[in-house]
């Protein structure tokens, strides 16, 4: 037999002990039991805590992904080459096929972006091209077009560079909201 017993010592501790019982028949040919016995507290609560701290690692990660996914702003995020990492509900939604498998590689290969008088913004002005090179963004305001339907958007746009210990951008967070009908508003206003 072979298993796990919970003992409690003089002083009211609880130990956990692996015990394990053979029975031996001796040169005398009486049969005798070897008992022994290891006390596994220790690795037992260490076993427990790393099980909850696994649990509430695993918690923290459903609230994060459900507060990401229900987010009202747009969120997309990057790693250091550009390559899409995460892209959350609202971005899917505004930005059609961007959760498809046949999704360009980076976002450039999908837009194209113009400053608001239209004018082409290069591609390292960009709020994520600025944040991959370490610099943080807000409110930068562009219209994007879909290299692919042609869709234009007019939106406000943050981003942020995400370093390392070392100092390293890693990755790149980027938001946008929709601005357009305040634009629309905007330039009603001015006529």
């Amino acid at each position: 037999w072979e298993g796990e017993l919970r003992h409690f010592t003089k002083d009211g501790r609880e130990v956990i002990i692996a015990a394990r019982k053979q029975l031996i028949r001796g040169a005398d040919g009486v049969d005798r039991v070897l008992e022994t016995n290891r006390d596994i507290t220790e690795s037992k609560r260490a076993e427990e805590e790393l099980q909850q701290t696994k649990r509430h690692a695993e918690d923290v990660a459903v609230q994060l992904r459900s507060t990401i996914e229900n987010m009202t702003e747009r969120l997309y995020v990057c790693d250091s080459k550009g390559h899409p990492l995460l892209a959350n509900a609202a971005f899917r939604r505004t930005y059609p096929g961007t959760d498809a498998p046949e999704y360009p590689r980076t976002f450039a290969e999908h837009w194209e972006a113009f400053d608001i008088a239209g004018n082409p913004v290069p591609i390292e002005d960009w709020p994520i091209g600025l944040a991959l090179r370490g610099q943080t963004v807000r409110g930068a305001e562009f219209r994007l077009r879909s290299k692919l339907t042609g869709k234009e958007m007019i939106g406000s746009y943050n981003a942020s560079p995400v370093f390392d210990s070392q100092g390293k951008v890693t990755m790149a967070l980027f938001t946008s909201q929709d601005i357009a009908e305040s634009k629309l508003a905007e330039e009603q206003l001015q006529k």
